[in-house]
Order: C-alpha cells, then sequence, then structure tokens
C-alpha cells in the first residue's frame, strides 16, 4: 500500500511540474497573394527564423504556425517574388 502511495506521489508531482512549465501559444495563420492580381501563392514559404520555424502555403494559399507568444520577424518568400520581412 506504502508503494502505490508513493508512486502516486510521484504521477502526480510531474503531473503539477508539466503544468507549471506550460506556454501560451498563438496560432499565426492567413493566406499569402500576390497583392497586384489577387491570386493566391501556392508553395510560398513563411519562416520564423528567431525560433527556427515555418511553413509552406498549401493548395488554397493557406498556412498555419503555431508559436508561443512574443514578437517575431516573418520572412514571407516565393519563386518569381521579391522576399518580404514583416513584423508580428
Amino acid at each position: 500500500m506504502y508503494r502505490i502511495k508513493k508512486l502516486l506521489v510521484k504521477i502526480l508531482f510531474l503531473l503539477f511540474s508539466f503544468i507549471s512549465f506550460s506556454q501560451h501559444l498563438y496560432t499565426f495563420n492567413g493566406y499569402i497573394m500576390n497583392v497586384n492580381s489577387n491570386e493566391l501563392l501556392i508553395g510560398a514559404n513563411i519562416i520564423i527564423p528567431q525560433i527556427n520555424t515555418g511553413a509552406i502555403t498549401n493548395s488554397y494559399g493557406f498556412f498555419s504556425i503555431t508559436l508561443p507568444k512574443g514578437n517575431y520577424k516573418i520572412q514571407v518568400s516565393s519563386v518569381g517574388f521579391r522576399s518580404q520581412i514583416i513584423d508580428i
């Protein structure tokens, strides 16, 4: 019985430690399109160098990235277009 209580205490301790270290995550998503023609860009790259992550737009020009809270510089590029850097 003592072993079971000890094991239960260890499990609860681990669960509470994971909860206390959790981060606030946010979803950054949208569509990438050509400003001149309003055409959605398929396969455009969205890169966030600060956290070494990124995404590629799907066949609808849509992307989605989950980020921890903070300020980031986002680099958007696509073949045949000039790269853009924006702050979010």
